[in-house]
């Protein structure tokens, strides 16, 4: 068993949330970002109580992507795109 252990795969934990930030956009409306450790992940949320879409990336930093739904930014500003429109919001 201690070989076992000595050759397995290193275990990767899940990444933290390390912000959870609304953004007002340009007309006014508000999204919900959640930030996490890795980088590669966010989840996003077009209305405060819907349940989060969970957008990932190959890389760290986005642009984060699913379901229709595309996030570039930063947790001071983002833009997303869903259904071809765009916006820009800030923190």
């Amino acid at each position: 068993m201690n070989d076992a252990l000595q050759n397995a795969t290193p275990v990767e934990l899940p990444p933290s949330m390390t912000a959870s930030k609304s953004f007002r956009c340009g007309d006014n409306s508000l999204v919900y970002v959640d930030f996490f450790s890795n980088g590669k992940q966010v989840h996003f949320r077009a209305e405060e109580d819907a349940p989060p879409k969970v957008l990932t990336s190959d890389a760290e930093g986005g642009p984060w992507s699913a379901d229709g739904v595309t996030v570039k930014g930063d947790q001071q500003q983002i833009t997303y795109t869903t259904d071809g429109a765009s916006k820009t919001c800030k923190a």
